[in-house]
């Protein structure tokens, strides 16, 4: 008797996820109460958001590791907060984010390199080792340095750094 593993991780991985996919589409049978409640609902969402984190992290001291109810419920809970805050802010500009959002390949091609540069200086320069520092440092340079970085080539005539190789 052979058993295909790979088979076994497909159908395991769409059955662990199956139940997002089953509730993006209750969520589209209630999108419109939502949309229009909104306002009134943000605060008690980002209430309750604050509260099951709190609750799961630092009251349980419990991960994504353990898989299972607490991690789907505190995922429904976090995912209905942003699908509510975006909501909020659909039509509010924000440039920061905007500038963000259109860099988003640039930040995904060149984060690492930032924000591993910045653990390394840390950690072996400056000797720092909490990681709330690092945590923060990495996030805000592994978002902004990719960004400063594209900029930079760009005014020096070298933006085919970030292109797709062309044959």
């Amino acid at each position: 008797l052979e058993i295909n593993t790979f088979g076994i991780l497909v159908i395991g991985y769409i059955f662990g996820n199956f139940c997002f996919f089953a509730l993006g589409i209750f969520f589209k049978e209630i999108q419109d109460y939502v949309y229009n409640s909104r306002y009134k609902l943000l605060i008690p969402s980002f209430a309750i958001f604050v509260a099951a984190q709190y609750l799961f992290h630092g009251v349980y001291g419990l991960n994504y590791i353990i898989g299972g109810a607490p991690v789907l419920a505190l995922a429904v809970v976090s995912i209905t907060f942003t699908v509510i805050l975006c909501m909020c802010m659909e039509y509010k500009e924000i440039k920061i984010l905007s500038m963000i959002g259109s860099s988003s390949m640039i930040i995904y091609l060149a984060h690492i390199l930032a924000s591993s540069s910045v653990r390394i200086v840390l950690t072996n320069v400056f000797h720092v080792r909490d990681y709330y520092p690092n945590i923060f440092l990495g996030c805000i340079t592994g978002i902004f340095l990719p960004i400063i970085a594209f900029k930079l080539a760009s005014r020096l005539g070298l933006k085919f750094i970030f292109a797709v190789p062309v044959r």
